[in-house]
């Protein structure tokens, strides 16, 4: 009854008793989901369709649609939680209850929402780190591209009835966007127009006037690699095409790749920031390129001629980079930037990962902590069940441990790495070799905190020995069990000083911000009984001070860094003075104006994207 005017005969809409009429052989499912339901509302059809001519009122239609079927999904979570395997979330069960004794507290409600629910923290918190584990097997990503989608696209305009517009016709919107990426991805990775292509990821998003845009991050093949200012030429350009050769692509750049008006020209404009656009536009005028400053490249733009855009005179210094080739075959903004110097490759993939622009409301009851994840996303924990059911269910671990004792072609292979030669069948809870190559399958660990000690040496272990049958096979060492992980490490001889601490820093650099590596260098320093602690910042202080540097100078960034492990110290009762490490004198407002400034940033990113 929301609807009268689209649904004047009072059609009824899903309901949990709706079956699949068609295909009932071959079919999945025996109901009808919401997903399905609306999906079979939304299809064009022949003929006069009150719904798609609804305007806004179809808009808000496809909106409800959203928000029913995600709330469903999310009903469905919170309901089924004791079939989730919430034993994985051990760490933050543990976590939970110590701030709950710490706070006088009791431990309330657990409800967890998984990386399989799209869009979660989880979910992209999951692909960064598969892509961070792309990039430590194929190398940094070559290029940054942005595709716009071109509400002038003539597949939307012939597709419009009447008097319509594109932006009363988002489903049309999605389509054609959805196709045009397909045939974009399939010429750069399959096609090759920038070269052989090792690996790619790419994500879509919405800004806010709807509009979807897809950032796309290629990894080209050694022989493929951009490494000069001649192969920076040859793919991307950041000037104004000549008119009497290339009037269409002229007009295409004209139209779609360039800057907004802002300066003094117009102070207004959203990019903006303290009197200074964000963009750093307009650019230098550059008569050749420059491949190496600061870590990315300086496109060539010769000072030409100005010429008349509307109401605007512009010149080369107004263009976004782009590729010729692609804007004459797409006719849409596709934004084209040459990364393969970038240093700083983790802030792509964040930039990349971020998710979109949410607000969470927690509303909790006095004299409890709960921990709801699916109310933060929109606005009786089974704990000790969880555990029972964990001891009779195998995981993949145990498995890989059953698969040790049978077949002897996997001792040589560890944990980590056997993804790539076999392939876990989740109804059957076993490891079976894999019958096509896996050389493109990349395994990776769950990263673990030092301060859950146990499960971070076992971790350690699984990362360094193959062929376990069991735990006890990983803690016995020349025939001698030992008690803890820890110790099974420190016979294996794999604690050799502070060598295991340089080497989870290490690791961590290839995925956690600058920030989350001084935290944990910081608790290093509080739990892992370090023999050399300056040794350990000196040979980590690049990553440590990357954001700093990267938002102030090389010689300022690491004074910052300093101030802020000192302030980390804290809570374990350390200072700089007491390990020895480099002091620096920066008052308490100087580094709260550092944070603020980093968060800024970040908003300002995802401002920039949305606007």
């Amino acid at each position: 009854m929301t609807y009268p005017l689209l649904f004047p005969r009072g059609e009824c809409s899903w309901n949990t008793g709706m079956e699949h009429v068609e295909e009932r052989r071959t079919a999945k499912r025996t109901r009808v989901t919401q997903l399905q339901c609306y999906a079979y509302r939304l299809s064009q059809r022949n003929g006069f369709s009150i719904l798609h001519n609804s305007g806004k009122l179809f808009q808000q239609y496809i909106i409800d649609a959203y928000v029913k079927t995600e709330g469903s999904r999310l009903h469905f979570l919170r309901q089924n939680q004791k079939d989730l395997r919430i034993e994985l979330y051990r760490g933050l069960l543990d976590a939970l209850e110590c701030r709950a004794h710490n706070e006088n507290i009791r431990t309330g409600k657990l409800i967890i929402m998984p990386s399989s629910f799209q869009e979660s923290p989880r979910h992209m918190q999951q692909n960064y780190q598969d892509a961070m584990a792309m990039v430590r097997k194929f190398g940094k990503p070559d290029l940054f591209l942005m595709f716009t989608y071109n509400p002038s696209w003539s597949e939307i305009l012939n597709s419009m009835e009447g008097v319509q517009r594109p932006e009363e016709r988002p489903d049309i919107i999605a389509r054609v966007f959805n196709m045009k990426l397909k045939e974009l991805l399939e010429d750069i990775c399959k096609h090759g127009i920038f070269g052989t292509v090792l690996a790619f990821i790419y994500l879509i998003e919405f800004q806010k006037r709807g509009l979807p845009h897809a950032h796309i991050l290629p990894t080209l093949d050694s022989e493929s690699k951009i490494r000069t200012k001649d192969d920076i030429d040859k793919f991307v350009s950041a000037e104004l095409p000549d008119t009497c050769n290339e009037l269409r692509l002229f007009r295409i750049v004209t139209k779609c790749m360039v800057h907004g008006q802002c300066g003094t020209i117009n102070i207004n404009s959203p990019c903006m920031r303290d009197g200074q656009c964000c963009k750093s536009f307009p650019k230098q005028f550059k008569d050749d390129t420059e491949e190496n400053v600061n870590g990315n490249p300086i496109y060539r733009r010769r000072a030409t001629e100005p010429v008349q855009v509307g109401n605007y005179s512009i010149d080369n210094r107004w263009l976004v980079p782009y590729n010729p080739w692609l804007l004459k075959k797409f006719n849409a903004h596709i934004n084209v930037e040459v990364c393969s110097s970038v240093k700083s490759v983790k802030y792509l993939y964040k930039y990349v990962y971020k998710g979109h622009d949410a607000a969470s409301v927690k509303i909790q009851k006095e004299g409890a902590l709960d921990h709801d994840e699916i109310l933060s996303f929109v606005g009786d924990g089974q704990e000790a069940q969880a555990i029972e059911r964990a001891a009779l269910r195998k995981t993949t671990l145990t498995s890989w441990f059953e698969l040790n004792k049978n077949d002897p072609s996997a001792h040589n292979i560890s944990y980590s790495d056997i993804p790539q030669y076999y392939v876990f069948d989740k109804s059957t809870t076993n490891w079976k070799k894999r019958q096509r190559g896996g050389q493109n399958v990349i395994g990776r660990l769950p990263v673990v905190s030092i301060l859950d000690t146990e499960r971070f040496y076992l971790r350690m272990l699984l990362l360094h020995k193959s062929g376990a049958i069991s735990f006890d096979d990983i803690l016995t060492v020349n025939g001698l069990r030992c008690i803890t992980f820890q110790q099974a490490c420190q016979e294996y001889g794999l604690l050799r000083g502070d060598q295991q601490w340089h080497d989870a820093l290490n690791e961590a650099a290839q995925f956690q911000s600058p920030r989350q590596l001084r935290m944990l260098f910081a608790m290093i320093c509080g739990f892992g009984e370090m023999e050399d602690v300056p040794d350990l910042w000196v040979q980590h202080q690049v990553s440590l001070c990357e954001d700093f540097v990267h938002r102030y100078s090389e010689q300022t960034g690491p004074h910052y860094e300093l101030a802020d492990i000192e302030e980390l110290f804290t809570s374990y009762n350390l200072s700089l003075q007491k390990l020895h490490l480099p002091t620096v004198d920066l008052p308490a407002s100087v580094l709260e104006r550092a944070h603020l400034m980093l968060w800024k940033s970040r908003l300002r990113l995802i401002v920039m994207l949305c606007s």
